[in-house]
């Protein structure tokens, strides 16, 4: 091993064992370490007051300009197929989100082990992520990044959108340059080099996600961008004739080569194929701090070391307590029998 690379190990050993001293000072023990990327870490943790699982990203600013734009979006959405953003541990290099974690890991290693999913597993799967990006739409938000690895999955079949570290603010009918994102759900506008309307782009990107969900596999072969710039502006591949007519359909209309006549998530929604068997959407859930729940407050007052006359005044101080316990109150957990362990004091 060469002395630059035991340096590069040497410092990044240091930077995570730093980052995980900052995680228990807010109350988290780090497990392990769950994803890599170019710019963060992923681990799993436990919250110690709750005895839950989080995930949490760390994230550095020097490497990751983006993070601002990232952090901001993270803390304005609240969907039931977005991943929920429990708190923020800032440090001066690093910049940790604790975030929730589900269970059953993203959508492409599961289908790599069922090798591809029966229609009806797939349309009640993908109805849900075609919300989400349908609500980030309506907020004027472009996720620029919609692939299989950013869907995360609960034993309970939901589906949740997550890493909008891509993810900007967009103003109707804006347009955008520069390449981003993941080269097999590239669009053809991308791959020319034209300027593109976001989203549109992740129309596009929808379009492969079920194409792969679907088939086992991406439409256009990633391992040559020579190969796939060609395929995808020829507009071409495979689609079993096994398929329903609706599948087939949506998934060509997604995949429309040109943007001005690729349809908006809202009317992709409207597809007889989304709409067939369709159970009642469930509704974007409500802002944790819309109405604190008092419920939820005693519990934290009491069984949490929580100051009775202050935890209100206090709980932008303790929100990841607080969004965990609020969680799981839905699911409909009793949450005096979930916390173990009561603070010495509230957190800092």
């Amino acid at each position: 091993m060469s002395s630059e690379s035991r340096e590069e190990r040497s410092r990044q050993g240091l930077e995570a064992s730093s980052s995980h001293e900052e995680l228990l000072r807010a109350h988290y023990r780090v497990l392990r370490t769950i994803g890599e990327g170019g710019f963060a870490s992923v681990y799993l943790a436990k919250h110690l007051p709750t005895d839950s699982l989080v995930a949490v990203k760390t994230i550095s600013k020097e490497n990751c300009p983006s993070v601002d734009t990232e952090l901001d979006i993270l803390k304005s959405v609240e969907h039931p197929n977005i991943i929920k953003l429990y708190q923020v541990v800032e440090a001066e290099q690093r910049v940790n989100l604790v975030m929730e974690y589900l269970e059953e890991g993203d959508l492409a290693d599961y289908v790599y082990k069922v090798v591809r999913l029966r229609e009806e597993e797939a349309r009640f799967l993908f109805r849900q992520i075609v919300r989400a990006v349908n609500y980030c739409h309506d907020h004027g938000i472009v996720h620029r990044d919609i692939k299989a690895e950013n869907i995360l999955l609960d034993s309970q079949g939901t589906a949740k959108l997550c890493d909008f570290g891509l993810s900007m603010r967009f103003q109707p009918q804006q347009e955008l340059d520069g390449w981003c994102g993941t080269m097999a759900y590239c669009p053809p506008e991308m791959i020319k080099q034209q300027k593109y309307q976001g989203p549109k782009v992740d129309v596009w990107s929808l379009g492969i996600l079920l194409y792969f969900m679907v088939m086992g596999d991406i439409p256009f072969d990633d391992r040559s961008w020579r190969v796939l710039k060609q395929q995808v502006l020829a507009g071409r591949c495979l689609i079993f004739k096994s398929f329903s007519t609706e599948l087939q359909h949506i998934l060509r209309y997604l995949m429309t080569p040109d943007p001005q006549k690729r349809p908006a998530v809202r009317q992709v929604l409207c597809h007889p194929w989304l709409k067939a068997t369709q159970a009642r959407s469930p509704r974007p859930s409500q802002s944790a701090l819309a109405e604190p729940d008092p419920a939820i407050l005693n519990v934290m007052a009491y069984f949490l070391g929580f100051d009775p006359d202050q935890v209100g005044a206090a709980l932008s101080a303790s929100m990841a307590t607080y969004k965990i316990l609020k969680q799981q109150q839905d699911q409909g957990q009793d949450l005096t029998g979930l916390v173990r362990h009561a603070l010495p004091a509230p957190p800092p």
